[in-house]
């Protein structure tokens, strides 16, 4: 049996041990739309009215939204059935039922679906023709959405306890709930009944399934791509689903790959276990285009976005920010450390993408350290720690770019040998959570900065994430429970499912999701919480900007709860920048006292 015990802040697990990582990463599509028009008469257009020639004002890129003229079919303002977060009324939807109210508690000027500020444009009322069967896993009825897990998990600290992942087991969430169900059941029942509650779906009901899938020999997630492809087989016979939501972890892509060739729709965080991840190649989505979408961007776009930073903030002046003052005013020599770890094939291509944009944009590097496990050395790496450090010491670097992958023992070996320079780490929403910091050499992280596309995050009580679970389920976890914790990983896949659904229109099928999406116009965000979220042509990712931000030894970061102290206070505070959009000047620039801890 796999267990995920650790202390969540702290540690990622090696990789045999599998656990979902505590990652919040509050991704959406806040962005003006044209409504495709599947059913012309019936739908409800959308046109842009950017109040900023492009910007969007700092409540998000939603704030810029006009809205066209409505239908008899549709339309939009804040009446209908329930009440807002907090107040929503509990759902009763009796097996079989299929249809769901079709008035929505709108919200907002102009409307939004919910108080979500991710959430799509309002479209209040829907009172035609919605083509019944319109693709597989769709009906007049509902639209069928599977939900595919590791087994052999146990979480370790949910409010049940330890919680154990079962092997090759259905759960269906339009049935009377079972005795003992597991964490991730037990919260979609909570986002089941929220995103049928508040979001418009043209009469169809979203039929929730969720599949635990098989194990290896020794009863782990260490599966096989044949296995994966074996569960898809399955899966798609007993259900033929519209679309899935892949929460596995190895080999993942075999599974994605059987799906997609069976025309099913694939959604979803399939590194949700792994600890690090730096995003899928463009070609991962390329190969079936209109059935692979995800919210992060593509690993290409992440490298861009990374070495972006780096040509404009570093590479042109001398060094700022290292903990050696000898280094002070020098120009910049630069090293890179980087993973070798097969398992992590993403992490290892990421890190020589940012060597190579950042060598053509004219960085220096002097010198090359590696480790051999991404996820995590501790340790065991402490050895070629030692060669690194010593080396890059040797050689005259100043600045360390830490191009993805977590171990903790570089850092520490750095201090050993008295070498104290400027640290960069390329996020991998993993090496640059406050927990994994705070557990680091603190001498070293003192003279770090990250650049990540994580948003600013608060305490879990403020997150829609959270909000959205508590609203719909009177019986739902505490914002400090593991549980929580748990559920807001899957929070921004979901909602990127359910939105393409509403704004894909009554006759709901891939092309009319694809027309949504690519609809959605390319407008900057300039709220911290909110990103940059459209679809480039030929692109199936969201997130486009990132942000920078600096360790803080002294302070303490919102949601940590591992007892480590520090935390990485967002430059400008918070303030998200598309690539080679940066500031102007130096790293130091960005920097400011008071810059908000962000609780990632």
């Amino acid at each position: 049996m796999i267990t995920a015990e650790r202390d969540w802040g702290r540690r990622y697990p090696p990789l045999l041990v599998i656990a979902v990582a505590l990652v919040l990463a509050i991704l959406a599509l806040p962005s003006a739309l044209n409504l495709p028009e599947a059913n012309p008469g019936q739908t409800l257009e959308y046109a842009p009215v950017p109040g900023n020639q492009g910007q969007a004002p700092p409540g998000g890129n939603l704030a810029a939204l006009g809205l066209g003229e409505s239908s008899a079919g549709l339309s939009q303002g804040g009446g209908g059935l329930g009440a807002g977060l907090g107040g929503l009324p509990a759902l009763t939807l009796p097996p079989g039922q299929g249809a769901v109210p079709s008035a929505k508690q709108c919200v907002g000027n102009p409307p939004r679906q919910t108080e979500d500020p991710l959430s799509p444009p309002c479209v209040a009322f829907f009172n035609g023709d919605n083509g019944g069967a319109t693709y597989q896993g769709v009906s007049r009825q509902e639209v069928r959405i599977l939900f595919y897990f590791d087994c052999c998990i146990q979480y370790v600290g949910t409010t049940h306890g330890n919680d154990v992942s079962p092997t090759q087991t259905y759960y269906d969430l339009n049935a009377a709930p079972q005795q003992s169900e597991p964490v991730f059941v037990r919260a979609l029942r909570g986002y089941s009944r929220y995103f049928n509650a508040r979001y418009q779906t043209y009469n169809r009901f979203l039929h929730f399934y969720v599949y635990y899938g098989s194990s290896d020999s020794n009863h782990t997630t260490m599966i096989s791509p044949e296995q994966r492809r074996a569960d898809s087989v399955e899966n798609h016979q007993k259900l033929k689903p519209f679309a899935v939501e892949n929460f596995s972890t190895f080999n993942s892509q075999a599974y994605l790959q059987a799906m997609a060739q069976r025309g099913v729709l694939n959604f979803g965080y399939s590194a949700l276990g792994t600890g690090v991840f730096a995003g899928h190649p463009s070609t991962y989505f390329q190969q079936f285009s209109g059935l692979v979408w995800d919210f992060l961007p593509s690993l290409e776009h992440q490298a861009k976005l990374v070495s972006s930073w780096i040509c404009q903030k570093v590479v042109p002046y001398p060094v700022s920010f290292a903990g050696d003052p000898t280094m002070i005013g020098k120009p910049r020599r630069l090293a890179m450390l980087h993973t070798t770890d097969p398992g992590f094939p993403d992490i290892q291509r990421y890190a020589q993408l940012i060597k190579q944009q950042v060598t053509a944009c004219g960085g220096n590097f002097v010198a090359d350290g590696t480790f051999p496990n991404a996820c995590c050395g501790i340790s065991l790496d402490y050895q070629e720690s030692a060669q690194n450090e010593a080396n890059f010491k040797l050689q005259g670097a100043t600045t360390v770019i830490w191009g993805g992958g977590l171990q903790n023992t570089d850092p520490q070996a750095a201090t050993s040998v008295g070498y104290h320079p400027e640290w960069i780490l390329a996020g991998d929403r993993g090496l640059e959570s406050a927990g994994n910091a705070g557990a680091d050499d603190q001498s070293q992280w003192a003279h770090a900065w990250s650049v990540s596309n994580v948003l600013k995050i608060g305490p879990f009580e403020g997150e829609p994430c959270y909000q959205a679970w508590n609203s719909s389920d009177p019986a739902s976890p505490g914002p400090g429970s593991f549980d929580v914790s748990l559920a807001c990983t899957m929070y921004d896949e979901i909602r990127e499912l359910i939105t393409g659904i509403q704004i894909s229109g009554p006759s709901l099928n891939p092309a009319s999701m694809d027309k949504g999406y690519h609809a959605i116009p390319h407008i900057a965000s300039y709220n911290p919480k909110v990103p940059a979220c459209f679809y480039d042509p030929g692109d199936y990712t969201c997130v486009k900007d990132g942000e920078a931000a600096w360790w803080d030894p002294a302070e303490q970061a919102p949601n940590n709860t591992s007892g480590t102290s520090g935390c990485w206070r967002l430059a400008e505070g918070g303030l998200r920048h598309l690539i080679d959009q940066w500031p102007g000047g130096d790293v130091m620039r960005q920097e400011s006292q008071g810059d908000p801890c962000n609780g990632f």
